[in-house]
């Protein structure tokens, strides 16, 4: 079992990694999520632990986090950002 554990942990941590090379578009938590499924699917962990140790103290900051970030791109402030203090006050060369 611990053995399944690491392949998965190794697997999950790699595909991560490339996912920008895979052929078709790959989210990393949907990498996670299968991960996961598999863990539970091999009886490595049960449902009930999975669900407890969810930190909901670190999920909920990092989901603002994450929607404000994403909200920001989205409306195009990010790019003026990055264009008003890195294009216009970039040094010549």
């Amino acid at each position: 079992m611990q053995k399944l554990n690491l392949i998965v942990g190794v697997l999950v941590f790699l595909l991560v990694a490339i996912r920008h090379f895979i052929p078709f578009k790959v989210k990393y938590w949907h990498i996670m999520a299968f991960g996961a499924v598999i863990l539970i699917l091999s009886s490595s962990i049960s449902l009930r632990e999975a669900y407890r140790s969810i930190d909901f103290d670190v999920i909920i900051p990092l989901f603002g986090m994450f929607s404000l970030g994403f909200a920001l791109e989205e409306s195009g402030y990010l790019g003026h950002i990055i264009y008003k203090y890195f294009i216009l006050n970039a040094p010549e060369l």
